[in-house]
């Protein structure tokens, strides 16, 4: 079984406002700073006061949860293509949502009608987790399923403060991704892989063995990922960057730019000492 995807059936976009801060909710702040203690103690990590960072975090006016992104992103996608036979619906994000707990899976199966679709979410994974999910929807779908959606989210707004966000400085932005395994027209998955950098190898050449490993020709490969892990590939290829306050969105907003389904496209992020990737055939390869 091939699973294709047509870059047209791409939908995503950045948001602002979609939930208005109530000023009832200041009398919340004890409780949500009491949240922050404890979770940091859960995690064995000392906790001190100005580690909070409630009030923006629940009264910003651009407050943009996962629920209301896809509530705006799905009936795009519906214009394009049909979502009311879908048959699994994965989600994944790094950044966490405001609304905690909210199952956004479950929230799209609703919203579409689906009775008998299979969900489930990713985090925890840092930048590659919409590659793992993609992987893993493409799995479930091997026996005999047909079609599948790809919902990715992350939001700006934390309740403590981290560097690791203050550098990101994060966008609200969701994508939702279509995929199919009966209508063979697109770009045909040619598979996930995640390669762990040996000591001194370069970026550049785990690249190369991806591209090996998948069985793409770099020649004929459009590189899609960070400016610096593209520049660090070096390979002379075709490249499409991604914007990096995108997060986990970045690779396949930047992929829905793409026209020419002849050429083969390598998706790519890198956390750490890792490089990850999916790869897709142009419908000539």
């Amino acid at each position: 079984m091939s699973l294709y995807l047509n870059t047209q059936h791409i939908v995503w976009d950045e948001f602002g406002g979609l939930e208005k801060p109530k000023e009832e909710w200041r009398d919340q702040f004890a409780y949500w700073e009491d949240y922050v203690e404890k979770f940091f103690q859960s995690n064995g990590m000392a906790f001190d006061p100005s580690d909070c960072n409630v009030e923006p975090w629940l009264m910003s006016d651009d407050r943009a949860p996962f629920a209301g992104m896809v509530e705006n992103l799905l009936p795009r996608l519906a214009e394009r293509t049909g979502l009311d036979d879908t048959d699994a619906i994965l989600f994944a994000h790094w950044l966490p949502d405001l609304h905690l707990g909210t199952s956004v899976t479950n929230f799209a199966m609703h919203q579409l009608g689906l009775r008998n679709c299979f969900g489930f979410a990713i985090s925890d994974r840092g930048l590659s987790a919409p590659f793992f999910a993609f992987d893993s929807l493409y799995k479930y779908l091997l026996n005999g399923r047909r079609r599948g959606l790809l919902i990715v989210a992350d939001q700006k707004h934390v309740m403590y403060k981290s560097d690791l966000v203050h550098r990101l400085n994060p966008k609200n932005a969701a994508c939702v991704v279509h995929v199919d395994t009966e209508n063979e027209t697109g770009l045909r998955y040619a598979g996930y892989r995640r390669h762990v950098l040996a000591q001194g190898e370069s970026a550049g050449a785990a690249v190369a063995t991806i591209l090996d490993g998948l069985g793409l020709d770099a020649a004929r490969t459009c590189l899609v990922g960070p400016a610096d892990l593209l520049d660090a590939a070096a390979l002379g290829a075709d490249r499409i960057v991604t914007q990096d306050r995108l997060v986990c969105s970045a690779p396949f907003a930047a992929l829905s730019q793409a026209q020419d389904m002849t050429r083969n496209y390598l998706l790519l992020c890198r956390d750490g000492q890792a490089v990850s990737a999916l790869g897709f055939e142009g419908e000539s390869a």
